[in-house]
């Protein structure tokens, strides 16, 4: 459940962030925090710990989804804009 909350909460956030910041910097952000989250769930020494990490991986594998899917659209042709997404 934890991981689903911060995918909730990504789902808010990284829409509006990515139109401000711009698609590409949201998208490497969002990978770098994955890959944190990542190696921090590797390495949690507890529970809570886990269940922290587990919740910020969410975060940002739904901010790779959501910001992903619209700039894969943005940056291929019209001809190929359908089979893209």
């Amino acid at each position: 459940t934890v991981y689903f909350f911060g995918m909730v909460i990504s789902g808010f956030i990284f829409p509006i962030w990515s139109d401000i910041k711009g698609r590409r910097i949201s998208l490497l952000f969002a990978v770098i925090a994955n890959g944190i989250a990542m190696l921090g769930l590797s390495l949690s020494p507890n529970l809570i710990m886990l269940a922290v990490l587990f919740g910020f991986a969410g975060f940002a594998q739904a901010a790779i989804e959501v910001v992903g899917i619209v700039y894969r659209s943005e940056i291929s042709g019209p001809n190929f804009r359908i089979h893209s997404m």
